[in-house]
């Protein structure tokens, strides 16, 4: 079963989406909360989610906000934003901070439960990207490295594997990272995978 936990401060939008979810996901357990202090509570209980969809506009802060706050209390966790906005902005700030997807709430149930499961399985999902397709280029070992991890292999077998320090493993891994604006190895190879790296 996986964990869903949607921070959200309207109530009826709130109910309407565990309902949609819990319908069409049925091995989806979903955790709501309508105020930050409200989710650091149910995020204590609950250190297994899998996914935190998080409103961009809440009543007593932004979405934004509540996701530092996250951060900075559980670490890195992945995170959606949920909004009505469909502002370039908006967007590209959501991708630099390293979210799985930005959900615009004009979006339809269909959209929306594949969204979900999208994410769900460590794919990215924004609402009307505004990126083109990039070119990124890659050093031959960082191409290297990225295969490797591709396979799910573990840092110490890369490093088995390509004769390099785990530093210079690390290293690399950092840089892909930071190339691909992603925060987890299942990001940067579903990144990866559409730009047609690997």
């Amino acid at each position: 079963m996986a964990k869903l936990l949607i921070i959200d401060d309207h109530q009826i939008y709130l109910d309407g989406l565990e309902f949609t979810l819990s319908q069409n996901l049925p091995n989806l357990t979903i955790l709501k909360a309508q105020t930050q202090i409200h989710a650091i509570e149910v995020l204590g209980g609950n250190p297994d989610i899998d996914l935190i969809l998080i409103d961009l506009n809440l009543t007593d802060c932004s979405g934004l906000e509540v996701w530092e706050t996250i951060k900075d209390q559980f670490g890195p966790m992945p995170v959606a934003i949920l909004s009505a906005s469909d502002r370039v902005q908006d967007i590209q700030e959501a991708k630099q901070k390293g979210a799985l997807g930005f959900i615009n709430k004009s979006e339809t149930n269909l959209q929306l439960i594949q969204a979900i499961q999208s994410m769900l399985n460590g794919e990215l999902y924004f609402t009307h990207d505004p990126e083109s397709t990039t070119s990124i280029r890659l050093t031959p070992r960082q191409l290297d490295v990225l295969k490797l991890l591709a396979e799910g292999l573990p840092n110490k077998t890369i490093c088995k594997q390509l004769d390099m320090s785990e530093a210079t493993v690390k290293s690399h891994l950092r840089t892909l990272f930071t190339l691909f604006d992603v925060n987890t190895r299942t990001q940067c190879v579903s990144v990866a995978s559409k730009h047609q790296l690997i």
